[in-house]
């Protein structure tokens, strides 16, 4: 007698290979941490072209936009971060994650600021 795996059954995910990694709920708080600090991050880059603008020649270049939608991607980032399921994403992954949104959530207001 044989027996078939069912076919319905979800894709186990790895087990956590470090156990002293941050759990993926330390790892959410810090994308939610990460989009408060995006309110700051946008409001200082609205500052700094506001500045410019009046300071300067009076018109946006390139990097004011760059910067903004640098801070939009963070906020998408972010989002995924904290709303796509466990099931979906691996702790691993969502490290990443939350990487990539702080480093997209300085390089904004940087980048705002050069120009």
């Amino acid at each position: 007698m044989t027996t078939t795996p069912a076919l319905n059954t979800p894709p186990q995910l790895p087990a956590q290979d470090d156990p002293s990694a941050p759990s993926s709920r330390s790892v959410r708080f810090g994308a939610g941490i990460g989009l408060v600090l995006l309110l700051f991050a946008f409001a200082l880059s609205v500052v700094l072209a506001l500045g410019d603008a009046i300071q300067g020649d009076g018109s946006a270049g390139v990097l004011v936009n760059v910067g903004m939608w640098s801070l939009a991607l963070s906020g998408f980032t972010g989002l995924g971060g904290v709303c796509i399921p466990q099931s979906a994403m691996t702790r691993a992954a969502r490290a990443h994650t939350l990487k990539v949104q702080y480093a997209l959530l300085l390089l904004g207001p940087v980048l705002v600021g050069l120009d």
